[in-house]
């Protein structure tokens, strides 16, 4: 009977944290009447989820270039030399984050991960110049523990936190066509020519590209 009821509580709260995931910004009176309990549940459920550590906090998904950042994601290979305690304490004291604020940088994600890299870190950054400035500090702060740092920009977002964006159709802009042996791109992009960053802005236009340039 106590296996049964507990199975039963976690049920009801599996269906609330699926209601946050889909929005988070449902009042306690929109979950409840979505699934059919009351409003004390719901918010005694919610309330015993964040003091578990289950809900960590809310945020939103939002169009970066409304604040003038775009997306940056490191991907962080270690190198040999065995982790240390001094070196996870860093990493859980978020010695990074702050540094990264000074240069204007906004760490967004980071994650502990299996493959072929072992860092994700998911960040902000007003152009790639500061970006690489913040790689450049990761280095420095992990120094033994760093093999190799991959930088990817964002380009465009599809879906992010569960939520599908609105304007998704301006995917459109990013289809790459070939053409008389000329790459037509939409310029929207950074793409490397000769080794070196070019920065483009965006616009609704396309522009003509020798195919000898390095992507």
């Amino acid at each position: 009977m106590v296996k049964k009821s507990k199975e039963s509580i976690e049920k009801d709260e599996n269906k609330i944290l699926q209601e946050l995931l889909r929005d988070s910004s449902q009042s306690i009176n929109d979950i409840a009447n979505k699934l059919g309990f009351s409003r004390q549940k719901v918010w005694s459920n919610i309330k015993r989820l964040k003091a578990d550590g289950v809900i960590w906090g809310y945020t939103a998904a939002i169009n970066e270039e409304k604040l003038g950042t775009i997306n940056y994601f490191a991907l962080i290979k270690r190198s040999t030399h065995p982790l240390s305690e001094e070196l996870t304490s860093k990493i859980i004291e978020r010695d990074i984050e702050r540094s990264a604020k000074k240069i204007g940088v906004t760490i967004e994600n980071s994650c502990y991960t299996h493959g072929s890299y072992d860092w994700f870190i998911g960040f902000t950054a007003a152009d790639v110049k500061q970006a690489k400035k913040f790689c450049e500090i990761l280095k420095k702060t992990y120094l033994m523990y760093i093999a190799d740092i991959q930088l990817l920009e964002g380009l465009f977002w599809i879906q992010k936190h569960g939520l599908l964006n609105p304007k998704k159709e301006k995917l459109r802009e990013f289809t790459w066509t070939v053409d008389s042996a000329k790459l037509c791109y939409p310029i929207t992009t950074t793409f490397v020519v000769s080794g070196t960053y070019e920065e483009t802005t965006t616009r609704n236009s396309q522009k003509k590209l020798d195919l000898e340039i390095i992507l």
